[in-house]
């Protein structure tokens, strides 16, 4: 018992040490290193990335595009399958609004596209990329050439 008592003492004798500076102040040699905590992460707009949060244009609002936006799959061969893009539209009214897409090629930003009146689908461009629905299925287009699809 007595050889515990000595131990743990000379533990905490040890833990509560400090040194010497060189202006005669002690200071505590022991340092801590705080971990960052998760959520503590807001972007410039206060958005929590780690809580899937980012910031949508046409909301103007943060969002979790994977809850608000339609998930458009890969449908181009060049691109990962197991990742998605999103439409967020800024209101239930889709044909009259913008509509902004997030590519997951572009971390930190989005592209707008404007609705475009041509024929009776919902069309929506940038000059490169087209976003079209006809039907409850969504595509988007670079160029001519479909690289998403998906459907509400």
């Amino acid at each position: 018992m007595k050889k515990t008592t000595y131990l743990f003492a000379l533990l905490v004798a040890m833990s509560c040490q400090q040194k010497q500076t060189d202006n005669g102040k002690s200071s505590d040699t022991t340092s801590i290193k705080v971990p960052q905590m998760v959520g503590n992460d807001l972007d410039k707009h206060g958005c929590k990335g780690s809580a899937g949060y980012t910031w949508s244009v046409a909301k103007n609002e943060c969002v979790k595009v994977f809850e608000v936006g339609v998930r458009l799959d890969a449908q181009d061969s060049t691109l990962n399958k197991t990742l998605s893009a999103f439409a967020v539209f800024a209101n239930d009214k889709e044909e009259s609004n913008n509509v902004e897409i997030f590519l997951p090629s572009l971390k930190d930003s989005s592209l707008i596209l404007k609705p475009v009146k041509d024929n009776g689908a919902g069309t929506w461009s940038n000059g490169t990329f087209t976003l079209t629905q006809w039907k409850g299925m969504y595509s988007l287009e670079e160029g001519k050439k479909t690289i998403y699809q998906g459907h509400r």
